[in-house]
């Protein structure tokens, strides 16, 4: 009964193969299959990215900057195990993508210093974001200033007089954020006899002369 089974197997993947040439075939289709099985579970299994939460390296994925291994990164709040880099390997802008005591310094590489752990300088932030110097503002120095607002308290990342805006909380020092009409839209700007850039920077109706709206 076994071998007419067989037999039929047999003639259905090999055509007029000998029983050995489709015994061979199917050990090692099998054998390729079982591989493939293996590799998608591998696969599968590395998507933690780096700093996430783990509890075996083979979950962390690489993604090129060096090899990435589950361990103890130094810090409790994530949990007891994370995916790191040791010393040399990409950390990009966090602590927490360090193993052990390393920390993400020397421009974004997990390095054995001194320096105590605390944040990174920030970069790109947004509107209304408390900052310290322009480069730090999303578009420093391109229309976009870290000094202090009419609206808002302390330095913050603000419009410059005569860009465009969506509300006062936008501008920069006194300026207020003024409607020029459908084709200009919004932009920073100041009453009759407040400081100016441009035209732009002055409420409807004014124009900037010697850097003052009249």
């Amino acid at each position: 009964m076994e071998e007419q089974r067989f037999d039929r197997l047999a003639r259905t993947v090999g055509g007029r193969r000998s029983r050995r040439e489709a015994m061979r075939w199917l050990v090692g289709s099998m054998t390729t299959l079982g591989a493939l099985v293996r590799g998608e579970s591998a696969t599968a299994q590395a998507t933690t990215p780096l700093g996430g939460a783990c509890y075996d390296s083979s979950q962390c994925r690489t993604d090129g900057g060096g090899p990435v291994y589950c361990t103890d990164n130094g810090y409790e709040y994530d949990g007891p195990l994370n995916c790191c880099r040791y010393e040399g390997g990409f950390c990009g802008e966090n602590h927490e993508n360090c193993c052990g005591q390393l920390e993400c310094w020397n421009g974004g590489y997990c390095t054995d210093g001194s320096a105590s752990r605390g944040p990174l300088p920030v970069y790109g932030l947004p509107l209304g974001a408390s900052c310290t110097d322009t480069s730090q503002c999303n578009g420093g120095g391109y229309g976009v200033l870290c000094v202090g607002s009419f609206t808002l308290p302390g330095m913050t990342c603000c419009v410059m007089n005569g860009q465009g805006c969506v509300f006062d909380g936008d501008c920069c020092g006194s300026d207020l954020c003024m409607f020029q009409g459908r084709r200009i839209g919004s932009t920073c700007a100041q009453y009759n006899g407040g400081q100016c850039n441009s035209d732009l920077g002055c409420g409807p109706g004014l124009s900037c002369i010697r850097g003052y709206c009249q």
